[in-house]
């Protein structure tokens, strides 16, 4: 990417931000141990020329004055501390002294800071004059060059620290821009070839584990479920065309031919006529309840409900049809603490799995209905002893419209399992598919179950 695209990005001006804020406390406390430091040097030398004026004017009154300037002219007094000086009569003529050159000097006044020449090299003094009963001006000086190399180096210190701090800033603001864009731009490239139609590309999945790989991770989570409500949309319209379009041809057929016979006959066909309009409502009103949970259109009534009682009451109603196939419906109900659930919706997807297993079982044949617990998940169950599934289509069979080879001879329209899937998952539930040889056996698997079984009952109806 352009270093201007770079730029421009959030986290080169996070890091931008960052850099300066960093600057502005480095320079902060860079200037804070300044100031204290030459506030201390500064101090100290002060006291020392304060303290050295004091002691001259008290050597004068104890000793004369002429032999303290004896004792300066000869450079005993000074020398051993480090210090300079200058004697300088009324006329401010220089009587003695290893300070020079005193033209650019003041005359009087306070501490004052100067250049001289010593040794050959270039020194920087501090100053203060005393002035002598005699009326002679004595100027004592001491060298401050540590502070101003001080001061020299901590501007230097702060200009360099700066200019680090400024370069980092700008290189690790590039770098962390460049790494996020890369992985960003991975994103955005996978999105369009996803616009353009190719629903099966996912974002590829760094090694590295962190915030962008865990959006990564959701948003190809998300293009699955998206590939599979488009493809099962595709698969829909599909499957409609396909299965109404033979009942709609009888219903053509039958209305034509009840334009041609008799009375009698015609209202064999009417009637006949009518069960394909009413089998036709059923499948497009199954497809809608479907599309409504799907899409959690519909409000949901969730409230505390004992498994048990769904149970008993599904297999109550389909006692009477049973009874018709001689089949045995046995109840296994582990009472417990009730369950958050939406009643009705259990209820239904319970009752379309009796169903089949009513619809597929054998004459005489036993049905077992019942609701346990496993760990936090509270679980029900039918089982039947029909032709079962094959374990390839276990998942097929979710798909509406799709009818396995034991099916395709019995009346329905391969939307039960469907509604059955689609409420669960409104519970964040499972369904479970197992071969029992003969017969299947289908799960319902409810999370967060929070309730405990107290007894164990099986019954017949």
């Amino acid at each position: 990417m352009p270093i201007h695209n770079l730029i421009l990005t959030t986290t080169f001006r996070q890091a931008i931000g960052f850099m300066l804020a960093f600057s502005g406390i480095s320079a902060l406390a860079l200037g804070l141990f300044y100031s204290v430091t030459i506030s201390y040097l500064d101090k100290q030398v002060s006291q020392q020329l304060e303290r050295e004026s004091g002691a001259l004017i008290r050597q004068i009154d104890q000793t004369g004055e002429s032999t303290t300037l004896a004792q300066l002219m000869e450079g005993q007094a000074y020398s051993e501390k480090g210090l300079l000086f200058a004697l300088l009569d009324s006329d401010n003529t220089l009587i003695s002294g290893n300070i020079s050159d005193l033209s650019a000097l003041p005359m009087n006044g306070s501490e004052f800071d100067f250049v001289q020449f010593i040794d050959s090299g270039q020194a920087y003094l501090r100053g203060t004059w005393v002035t002598l009963p005699t009326d002679h001006k004595l100027l004592i000086a001491t060298r401050i060059d540590d502070i101003v190399a001080l001061i020299d180096f901590s501007g230097k210190l702060l200009a360099s620290t700066l200019a680090f701090v400024l370069i980092i800033g700008l290189g690790g603001g590039l770098m962390l821009s460049r790494n996020l864009t890369r992985r960003i731009d991975t994103i955005n490239r996978t999105s369009r070839q996803i616009i353009r139609g190719d629903l099966t590309r996912r974002i590829p999945r760094p090694k590295q584990s962190d915030e962008i790989t865990q959006l990564i991770d959701n948003l190809n989570e998300m293009l699955d479920q998206i590939e599979h409500l488009v493809q099962g949309v595709r698969r829909v319209s599909d499957n409609i065309a396909h299965d109404l379009r033979t009942p709609l041809t009888r219903l053509k057929q039958q209305l034509e031919q009840l334009g041609r016979c008799s009375e009698g006959k015609g209202a064999e066909l009417s009637q006949q006529c009518v069960e394909e309009a009413d089998q036709m409502l059923a499948t497009f009103s199954a497809l809608l309840r479907i599309a409504q949970l799907e899409n959690r259109g519909r409000d949901l009534r969730f409230s505390r409900v004992e498994l048990g009682q769904i149970v008993h009451d599904v297999a109550e109603l389909y006692e009477p049809l049973a009874q018709q196939k001689h089949q045995t419906i046995a109840v296994i109900n582990e009472q417990g603490q009730p369950l958050s659930l939406d009643r009705d919706l259990i209820f239904q997807a319970l009752a379309n799995l009796l169903d089949n297993a009513v619809k597929y079982s054998p004459p005489g044949g036993k049905i077992e209905i019942g609701c346990s617990r496993e760990g936090n998940k509270g679980r029900l169950w039918v089982k039947d002893e029909g032709p079962g599934i094959a374990p390839a289509e276990h998942e097929k069979v979710m798909q509406r419209f799709y009818r396995g080879e034991p099916a395709r001879n019995t009346p329905g329209n391969g939307l039960g399992l469907s509604l059955v899937d689609a409420i669960v998952r409104l519970h964040d539930g499972a369904v479970i598919i197992r071969d029992c040889r003969p017969g299947l056996r289908v799960l319902i698997e409810i999370p967060n179950a929070d309730w405990q079984p107290s007894s164990t009952q099986v019954g017949k109806t």
